[in-house]
């Protein structure tokens, strides 16, 4: 199979190499094999959340972080969220939690991998509408928050239960809400909403990033480039942020309300960023500062 990493220039069924990444990491649910799921799908649609951090090869300056999520639901379905190839043993441990069903894309920047889950696994691909496609791929379910033109519903998520955000600017970009799925309920009993409160578990694209001081899989010349940039820290994505304004023609003012528009359809304290580290509990406080300190106070 040929390689080619460009997901707007890569035709259809030729596969970005696997690129650096870690192991998949459970962060609240149950844990187990598909077969232990089968027997929780009575108690919720989402019975688990993984994810897996990795990398994006951006020669020749170096890696990119990047995350991918897992949710395993409906008795041992996998939706796959910003997309990551996975090496042998990844794949055998993402086989082992269940079927590969979904791949989901949140925003334009993204969907390299999507096609790979598409023809390798056989799972529905879904987008935000806009999103870039590679030549040749076949339509994915156009995700949508409002019915269509001729009073048709929106198509189903993927995932029972979840709601979807789509920010109102120039680039695709959206976000996957998760309601009662996170860290609370899976301390009360290791499931979801089967022994404590969860306020959900919001999964984010480019946003927002959530970036330490030296994440995983990040080369050092891309450290410097980082620092430099400001790719630090819990902010809007500095190159997707400026984008959108620009392309656009909106300013800050706007932006604090597309982002408060979020925090209020979907008020997540659990946030899953596909750059950077999670936050478990406390989200919705955090991003309200950061989000509200982008216009000065007169």
């Amino acid at each position: 199979m040929s390689v080619n990493a460009d997901q707007i220039k890569r035709p259809s069924g030729t596969f970005a190499p696997v690129a650096a990444h870690g192991p998949l990491e459970h962060l609240w649910g149950r844990t187990g094999a598909s077969e232990t799921a089968t027997a929780a799908a009575a108690d919720a649609p989402v019975d688990g959340v993984w994810i897996v951090h990795g990398s994006f090869p951006m020669s020749p300056a170096g890696t990119f972080p990047r995350t991918m999520t897992v949710v395993r639901h409906s008795g041992g379905r996998l939706a796959i969220i910003n997309s990551m190839r996975l090496g042998d043993a990844g794949e055998a441990a993402l086989r082992a939690l269940g079927t590969v069903d979904a791949v989901v894309r949140l925003g334009s920047f993204h969907g390299v991998d999507d096609d790979y889950y598409v023809r390798t696994f056989g799972a529905t691909a879904y987008a935000i509408p806009g999103s870039p496609l590679p030549p040749g791929a076949a339509e994915p379910v156009w995700m949508a928050t409002a019915a269509g033109e001729d009073g048709s519903p929106p198509p189903p998520l993927p995932i029972p239960g979840a709601s979807l955000f789509i920010f109102q600017v120039a680039k695709a970009e959206g976000a996957l809400y998760l309601p009662g799925v996170g860290p609370a309920a899976a301390a009360g009993g290791g499931g979801n909403g089967d022994g404590g409160e969860s306020r959900g578990t919001l999964v984010l694209c480019d946003s927002l990033i959530n970036m330490g001081p030296r994440p995983p899989h990040l080369s050092w010349l891309m450290a410097t480039i980082f620092r430099v940039a400001g790719f630090t820290g819990l902010r809007p994505a500095p190159i997707w942020y400026k984008g959108v304004k620009q392309l656009g023609g909106v300013d800050d003012a706007y932006m604090v309300a597309e982002y408060e528009r979020l925090l209020t359809e979907c008020p997540s304290e659990a946030v899953i960023f596909v750059h950077g580290d999670v936050i478990p509990s406390g989200a919705r406080e955090r991003i309200g500062e950061v989000v509200r300190a982008l216009v000065p106070a007169s």
